[in-house]
């Protein structure tokens, strides 16, 4: 039974902290999403997007050192990872939800067009008719932004589960530092 409880009260505060570095990552998301709505060309939206790996390593490794004494397992690296992807999208999810239910104006739905039109050589050079690539793009520029807000959830889910397995690897430590042990 105290095994149980322990792994119980071990769930409940990797839950919390990855809740908090969720809405951290949820923030980090957001901003590189308004960058790349508000300014395309800059870069910016598309560096935050790769900071994500580096920012959830940050905050393992400080939850590791602040919480777990310097020690932590891959498992609940593991743990930790997936609950702060799965905390953050579905933060995000709500974000872009607003955006684009009452803020876009239509701005998604002209960089999906752009972005149908740049691919629109590949898919033709795939087989594809021009009547299937114009249906496909119409089925998905009539989204509505519940719609859309999920695919980009669900999406995030699942990239943050497969990048999940990675990313723990840098939050392991078997042994505390020497500089972190209590003398």
């Amino acid at each position: 039974m105290h095994v149980i409880m322990m792994n119980i009260t071990a769930l409940i505060q990797v839950k919390a902290f990855a809740r908090q570095d969720g809405a951290l990552l949820t923030l980090l998301w957001t901003v590189s999403f308004l960058s790349f709505m508000y300014a395309p060309n800059s870069g910016i939206g598309n560096l935050m997007a790769l900071l994500t790996p580096v920012a959830i390593i940050w905050r393992m490794v400080s939850f590791r050192n602040y919480a777990l004494d310097g020690v932590m397992s891959y498992k609940r690296a593991l743990a930790y990872t997936m609950y702060v992807f799965f905390y953050a999208s579905i933060a995000f999810a709500l974000v872009q939800f607003l955006y684009l239910k009452f803020i876009d104006q239509g701005q998604m739905n002209f960089f999906l067009s752009q972005s149908f039109n740049a691919v629109t050589p590949i898919w033709e050079q795939q087989g594809l008719s021009e009547e299937e690539i114009n249906e496909y793009c119409s089925l998905i520029l009539g989204f509505t932004p519940l719609n859309k807000t999920f695919i980009f959830m669900m999406e995030n889910m699942f990239t943050g589960l497969i990048c999940s397995f990675i990313i723990a690897a840098f939050g392991v430590r078997r042994v505390p530092r020497k500089s972190m042990r209590k003398e």
